[in-house]
């Protein structure tokens, strides 16, 4: 990123003159990833009035790719301030990749739904109102990433990195959509994803490797399609939820576990402590220990 440079026409010149020049240079910067068949495949230039801003695009192949990518352009800064003697501001990488994305969509029955075509209708009709009221699409996306979140932290891969992205990609807009045609409930998500699958804590996290065994996913597309899918899933579940019974008898339930949980409620009286927790006036420590007392052989 040059800042106020002394010549733009000139830099801009020089790095379309020497495209090829500059790939070449990024190879010898980071020369693994291009014997494993990626590195870098473009470069184009950007200009933001006092800002020209020279985006280099990647393929970090199974890598997320972050330190690579960095690397990279750390030479590249160099070479530029080198031969063209224009001060560079910052070279670093940026988590909006918009070259990245991935979909995922389902198609559902409304006769399988509780409350069937009228069902479908309230969840088309939430969907709309998420694109129109940004108080509803911040929780409409909340609960989207409640399931993504889980997925990417599992897999050892950066939460921040991706929801920096997909926040950014969408621009408080809903990441899904739900409409009615030929008498399906049709859903939609598609959102940028830089993840990997190589890497950092990937390949070395007991939990990461673990997740990894337990998904089956091959390589870092098929990861891809798996978070997309979980997010699309988590906001049917929702939407359904709130169409149906309401948000919050999920919630309490999960609540109600969590207080015997955290009291030691033994396995065994687990469930029927649970059922009569939540049919209690008072969902509290002090109830639940009491269901336990009455519950113990």
């Amino acid at each position: 990123i040059f800042a106020n440079p002394n010549n733009k026409q000139k830099l801009i010149e020089y790095i379309e003159m020497n495209h090829s020049l500059l790939i070449e240079l990024s190879k010898e910067a980071h020369p693994s990833i291009v014997k494993r068949g990626g590195g870098v495949k473009d470069i184009k230039i950007r200009d933001l009035n006092k800002f020209l801003i020279v985006d280099v695009l990647m393929d970090t192949q199974e890598a997320m790719g972050a330190n690579m990518m960095n690397t990279v352009l750390e030479a590249l800064a160099s070479h530029l301030t080198q031969s063209t003697g224009e001060s560079v501001l910052m070279a670093i990488l940026s988590n909006h990749n918009p070259e990245s994305l991935v979909s995922a969509n389902v198609k559902i029955n409304p006769n399988s739904l509780k409350g069937g075509m009228n069902t479908a209708k309230k969840i088309a009709l939430s969907s709309e109102l998420a694109h129109i009221d940004p108080y509803r699409c911040a929780t409409h996306n909340k609960g989207i990433m409640n399931g993504i979140d889980a997925v990417v932290l599992a897999s050892g891969n950066d939460t921040r990195a991706v929801n920096a992205g997909i926040y950014t990609y969408h621009s408080n807009r809903p990441f899904t959509h739900w409409k009615l045609e030929d008498d399906f409930l049709h859903g939609e998500i598609t959102i940028p994803l830089t993840i990997g699958t190589v890497g950092g804590a990937i390949s070395i996290h007991p939990k990461a490797k673990l997740f990894k065994k337990i998904s089956h996913y091959e390589n870092k597309h098929n990861l891809m399609e798996m978070i997309a899918s979980i997010g699309l899933i988590q906001n049917f579940a929702a939407l359904y939820a709130l169409n149906t019974d309401g948000i919050q008898k999920g919630h309490m339930s999960l609540h109600a576990k969590n207080i015997l949980l955290s009291i030691n409620c033994p396995e065994e009286i687990l469930e029927q402590a649970t059922r009569e927790l939540l049919n209690s006036k008072t969902i509290n420590t002090e109830t639940a220990k009491a269901i336990v007392k009455k519950l113990m052989p």
